[in-house]
């Protein structure tokens, strides 16, 4: 998969359609390079750990 420029963030889905990762950055140029995703997961237990702590305050 090849993120163009200004595309980081855009969802990775498997051929199901499940989202399984959302684009962080791409290095190279046009579409020869190495593309880095964060795993579905780990998005959700940082979303989740942000939310906690506005929820309480801290």
């Amino acid at each position: 998969m090849d993120i163009q420029g200004g595309n980081s963030g855009g969802a990775l889905v498997d051929a199901r359609g499940n989202l399984v990762g959302i684009s962080y950055a791409g290095i190279g140029e046009d579409s020869i390079g190495i593309n880095f995703f964060i795993p579905i997961m780990n998005a959700l237990d940082k979303l989740n750990l942000k939310f906690r702590k506005q929820v309480e305050g801290s």
